[in-house]
């Protein structure tokens, strides 16, 4: 991540940043700063004759996003399913672990293809991803219908058969 650190004086000297390790927090004379790994760094800033430190730890970034929804849907329902704790300093993708059985669009609309189960994932611009939310998709519902006699006599041979009214 990139942050900006700013001093205000008054004055025409040259402000200087430092950072005691620059493997885990790069830092120039305008503020700006790159953590680079996880770690604690002390940051100086200097002017004139004068200096000030402070201590920066940077740590592994959680994911705290989550999606909001039902848990199940049937085949051919489409759902929207609501964004939580998404940072806005972030961009994520949002992906489907498996894309024959469902889709899912950048606002968060979820549409069941096939019976199965997937996962739901927030995918970063570096390519970390967090998981979000498992999803079962069930058979839509249908009518059984069911063929045959009634009545039948002892020792008669027949067929029963039943169908649907899915494809």
């Amino acid at each position: 991540e990139e942050y900006t650190y700013s001093c205000e004086y008054d004055g025409e000297e040259r402000v200087t940043w430092t950072s005691s390790d620059i493997n885990i927090l790069e830092i120039d004379n305008n503020g700006n700063a790159i953590a680079k790994k996880e770690g604690i760094v002390e940051i100086t800033v200097s002017i004139y004759d004068s200096s000030a430190k402070f201590t920066i730890e940077v740590v592994k970034y959680k994911f705290n996003g989550s999606l909001i929804g039902p848990n199940e849907v049937k085949v051919g329902n489409k759902i929207k399913l609501e964004k939580e704790n998404f940072s806005d300093l972030f961009f994520y993708t949002l992906k489907v672990s498996d894309e024959n059985l469902a889709k899912i669009s950048q606002d968060g609309t979820f549409e069941a293809l096939k019976r199965g189960t997937v996962v739901i994932y927030a995918c970063s611009e570096n390519g970390q991803m967090y998981e979000l939310k498992k999803i079962k998709i069930l058979e839509k519902d249908f009518i059984i219908v069911i063929e045959g006699p009634n009545i039948v006599n002892k020792g008669d041979r027949f067929v029963i058969n039943a169908s649907t009214n899915t494809k």
